[in-house]
């Protein structure tokens, strides 16, 4: 992923703020709202586990629930 990279044609990166063992999450502005928003994205060497995808999918479902 980079700078300027727009995902579900309506978040748009803009910086990294963190990465992981498992991916990075992303400063991103949602272009229909103009709100700014936090993206999570699974790194490449983990899209093709189930078990890691199944992980991924928990801890995204936590962070939504703070």
């Amino acid at each position: 992923p980079h700078a300027g990279l727009r995902i579900a044609g309506k978040y748009e990166l803009q910086s990294v703020i963190g990465e992981g063992g498992m991916g990075s999450v992303w400063q991103a502005m949602h272009t229909g709202l103009g709100q700014p928003v936090a993206v999570k994205l699974i790194g490449h060497a983990f899209v093709r586990s189930e078990e890691a995808r199944r992980r991924f999918d928990n801890e995204a479902k936590a962070a939504a629930h703070r």
